[in-house]
């Protein structure tokens, strides 16, 4: 067994839980990185060139709007008949693929650490990855559902009511049930794949973890979710440079800047702000599962366990 520098099986709190995991992916970056490339990246690269199209077409209909005001067919009607179906919803699809890949491999990887180190293969990742697709998108598949329910209740109690005569009150409450079940949906990926169980058992065990520890896991959502936004908008401050500058132009009705050559702009800034996902969101489900094994050495103490095993043997434990 590899004598890894990060114990996974460890009592943390949130903060160090974030910390841990920018630790992991700068210990593992090369390899790690190349298996999310190989894997995960051919989605999130067609994905947003897709997404990337639908906006440099709809920025060259904002520059072009000129033609609908003189009697010409109306193109907010025409790109979002054809090229909304053509490209946005082909995209979410991929794209909803390639977060499969990126949960399946990032998850994968810190399973696989303990054993192996900053030793591990492509194909070791890859391998495992083919057998853990399913499961994940299955899980993604209960989340949704779980997620997407609470929020037809939350908005059909607010309709069916009215916000005046009350609705606001029971709305607030079903949106403070939404709020606390995204929590133990959270964990329900690095609990498939860490127990090897199904999505149901997965949620059962979730609201099992959660309790006692939903302000933690709450706080590590909340601080890795800034700092998964503050990496991918970095990304993204091309595209909010094209964006300005379009926007100006067709303003400005003695611009010269070429629509085409905005649509080019737009088109690669916007794949570029995507892909920043692609780096952004390991830091996010890492952050979730070295909370959910911290929270499972609080309450089951298996990382001790196996540390008392191991008195007097020649394994050596490293810790952060």
């Amino acid at each position: 067994m590899y004598n890894s520098k990060i114990t996974l099986r460890k009592v943390r709190d949130f903060g160090t839980n974030v910390s841990v995991s920018i630790d992991f992916i700068k210990e593992n970056f090369s390899s790690f990185i190349k298996s999310l490339a190989f894997i995960a990246g051919p989605f999130i690269l067609i994905s947003s060139i897709l997404s990337g199209i639908f906006m440099s077409e709809f920025m060259g209909m904002i520059m072009n709007q000129s033609a609908y005001a003189g009697g010409g067919t109306d193109p907010f009607s025409t790109i979002f008949s054809d090229k909304f179906s053509t490209y946005m919803l082909n995209g979410v699809l991929i794209q909803f693929i390639g977060l499969i890949a990126v949960i399946a491999v990032t998850y994968r990887y810190l399973l696989l650490y303990p054993e192996h180190g900053n030793n591990i293969s492509f194909e070791l990742v890859w391998k495992n990855v083919k057998k853990d697709f399913i499961p994940v998108a299955l899980g993604q598949i209960l989340s949704i559902l779980i997620i997407g329910t609470c929020l037809l209740v939350l908005f059909g109690l607010v309709a069916a009511i009215g916000f005046f005569n009350g609705g606001w009150f029971i709305g607030m409450m079903a949106f403070f049930a939404f709020i606390y079940l995204i929590i133990p949906c959270s964990l329900i990926f690095i609990i498939q794949l860490a127990e090897k169980v199904n999505p149901l058992i997965a949620i059962q065990r979730a609201f099992s973890l959660i309790r006692g520890n939903w302000l933690s896991t709450f706080g590590i959502l909340m601080v890795s979710s800034i700092i998964m936004y503050l990496i991918n908008i970095i990304f993204y401050i091309p595209m909010y440079i094209v964006n300005f500058v379009t926007t100006i132009n067709t303003l400005d009705p003695t611009s010269t800047v070429n629509s085409e050559y905005m649509q080019l702009m737009t088109l690669t800034t916007t794949v570029l702000g995507s892909v920043g996902l692609f780096f952004a969101l390991p830091v996010f489900y890492l952050s979730l599962g070295f909370q959910y094994f911290s929270i499972v050495e609080k309450k089951e103490h298996i990382g001790l366990i196996e540390r008392i095993e191991l008195i007097g043997t020649k394994e050596d434990d490293y810790y952060l």
